[in-house]
């Protein structure tokens, strides 16, 4: 039932005057993501400033790193 509440929200937001697109995004993508997230978690609720990337995603955020940088040497 949560989940039908998202989407009559995403509706209702469609319905307004403004331009909107949407674009899929691999899971791969967003590991970064969905770790902070699983961390959010386990915090108090609040705005939580990090003046450097958590320990939790030092190692993702440099495989991203090196992906990126990998593939534009691709291209």
């Amino acid at each position: 039932m949560r989940m039908m509440g998202v989407l009559l929200q995403c509706k209702k937001l469609l319905q307004r005057s403004w331009e909107v697109c949407f674009q899929h995004v691999f899971c791969e993508a967003i590991v970064v993501a969905d770790r902070l997230v699983n961390l959010a978690v386990d915090l108090d609720l609040g705005v939580h400033v990090f003046q450097r990337p958590p320990t939790e995603v030092s190692d993702l955020l440099q495989a991203d790193m090196q992906d990126v940088a990998r593939i534009q040497l691709e291209l």
